[in-house]
């Protein structure tokens, strides 16, 4: 089994997109970005790293994310990830999740 529950939480970086086509299940596409402290800088300032995840939801949730999130909200997401690892035409191994 490749797959995993996730929670996630972070902040919009932009607007979620919804894409309807017709009679497919709508989808949202957002993307959550988390800030995390990463110590200090040789000045003695502290500094962060950023943190980005693309996510997908289906159906009703992705369009009440769409029309209620903005840039900038703060969301918790629980979700699962799989693994897509396949090799590409190339003969090149690619690994992604979803």
């Amino acid at each position: 089994m490749n797959s995993f529950s996730i929670q996630a939480v972070g902040n919009l970086a932009r607007n979620p997109e919804l894409v309807a086509n017709g009679q497919k299940t709508p989808y949202a596409n957002f993307m959550l970005v988390g800030n995390d402290y990463a110590g200090k800088d040789g000045d003695g300032n502290a500094t962060e790293a950023v943190t980005s995840v693309w996510f997908v939801a289906f159906g009703a949730l992705a369009e009440a994310i769409a029309r209620y999130a903005l840039k900038g909200d703060q969301l918790i997401v629980q979700g699962h990830m799989r693994s897509n690892n396949y090799t590409n035409g190339a003969g090149h191994a690619e690994y992604k999740h979803s």
